[in-house]
């Protein structure tokens, strides 16, 4: 009776020092949360997003080869409807009508070991094709400067972007 008593003492004790879960932290690029004057409904414009970013968790690359999906660091939204809103908004001169077809492919969209955020991808309009990749460091740590650190950098792709693409 003493063992059975002492066996469960132990349990419950030792149930009690477990570590609580770690809350789910939700993010969403800043930008969007700000109204925009423009937004291109015509469907002319997609994004397509790897497998591997395709997820609810952050991706961080943790060496050349390694890559890690954050579990308690998730996107509210899928990336990819995030990235769709963004390119909506944004506005090619002498295209206000949006009849421009542009396809993006993101083909890069973490964390690097190095406290950089990387975004990078190719792009199609009709003919004209071609590759973006931006860096921007974080600047602290944690996911609140990645996340930022992504936005700013997707922001920065999106303007060089449509102001090639007015130019052609």
């Amino acid at each position: 009776m003493i063992k059975q008593l002492s066996i469960w003492t132990l349990i419950v004790l030792l149930s009690a020092c477990a570590s609580q879960p770690q809350p789910q932290q939700r993010y969403r690029l800043p930008h969007l949360a700000t109204a925009s004057d423009f937004h291109c409904t015509s469907g002319q414009r997609q994004v397509q997003v790897s497998g591997f970013l395709n997820r609810s968790g952050l991706v961080l690359q943790t060496s050349d080869n390694q890559w890690h999906t954050a579990r308690q660091h998730l996107w509210i939204e899928p990336l990819q409807v995030q990235l769709q809103e963004s390119l909506a908004r944004m506005q090619v001169r002498g295209d206000e009508a949006c009849q421009q077809p542009l396809l993006l492919t993101i083909t890069a969209f973490y964390g690097d070991a190095d406290g950089q955020a990387v975004v990078a991808g190719y792009w199609q309009s009709g003919q004209e094709r071609g590759e973006f990749y931006q860096t921007q460091a974080l600047a602290d740590d944690g996911y609140d400067a990645l996340v930022t650190a992504l936005d700013q950098a997707w922001t920065e792709t999106l303007t060089d972007l449509m102001a090639t693409l007015a130019d052609t």
